[in-house]
């Protein structure tokens, strides 16, 4: 579904089979499959993955990387291995279930997005933020950004269409702020609609990404966690 769309009208589609535990690999997804990004039309958007033919929604995932090639280089593979390639920034799909509805329906239906950085210099760095609905009805949302000390700075309100997605900065929707470090906080308050967000901030230094994924911290219950690999190298 192409950003700022109504997916309910606008969007592309294709078939694919999986066997039984099989792995596959698309490649080039948005512009190879779908041909988006090419004659003037779009490269941003969402991807959405609908279970067929009775099968068991629970029973597969998926997940992405989305890459910036150097426009100075010619050819092309998956794994950038004839090109010049960023680090590029993992991007896993999102259960449907994670999705939040109306916020008068359960008080707990709230998304943070958190350690957020906005520097009004170069120098620093910036956060984009990203909007997705995923039930096939528009959704107005309120949009709350705090600071670390929970002192709110902005709240604005924003609505987006069914099965729509939008891709925008920090500072569009807020206001051009500094800030070193905060969070935005997403509640849906129309009656419709099924939302989802995230953020990317970009060190504006290096163009490093890295993936702000949504968390409902009113419904997390876990007391201990592992943060599985973490490093220090001189290299």
């Amino acid at each position: 579904t192409p950003s700022q769309t109504n997916g309910a009208q606008v969007g592309k589609k294709l078939p694919l089979t999986l066997a039984a535990n099989e792995t596959k690999g698309l490649d080039d997804l948005v512009k190879a499959w779908f041909g988006a990004g090419l004659l003037g039309e779009g490269g941003l958007g969402t991807l959405e993955i609908r279970p067929l033919d009775g099968a068991n929604p629970l029973s597969t995932f998926a997940s992405s990387r989305t890459y910036a090639i150097d426009s100075n280089t010619v050819g092309d593979n998956a794994n950038c291995q004839l090109v010049r390639c960023t680090l590029g920034q993992f991007i896993p799909a999102l259960g449907l279930d994670k999705f939040i509805s109306n916020v008068g329906f359960d008080a707990k239906n709230k998304i943070s997005l958190q350690q957020l950085s906005n520097s009004l210099d170069a120098t620093g760095f910036r956060t984009n933020l990203g909007f997705v609905e995923g039930s096939g009805f528009p959704a107005t949302m309120r949009l709350t950004l705090r600071n670390g000390a929970n002192a709110i700075l902005n709240q604005v309100q924003r609505t987006i269409p069914a099965y729509g997605h939008e891709q925008t900065s920090l500072s569009a929707v807020f206001g051009n702020l500094a800030l070193s470090d905060g969070r935005v906080e997403v509640e849906v308050i129309s009656a419709g609609g099924k939302v989802s967000s995230y953020a990317s901030v970009v060190d504006n230094r290096t163009k490093d990404p890295l993936l702000v994924f949504p968390v409902q911290g009113e419904k997390v219950s876990a007391q201990h966690y592992v943060v599985p690999g973490v490093a220090e190298l001189n290299n």
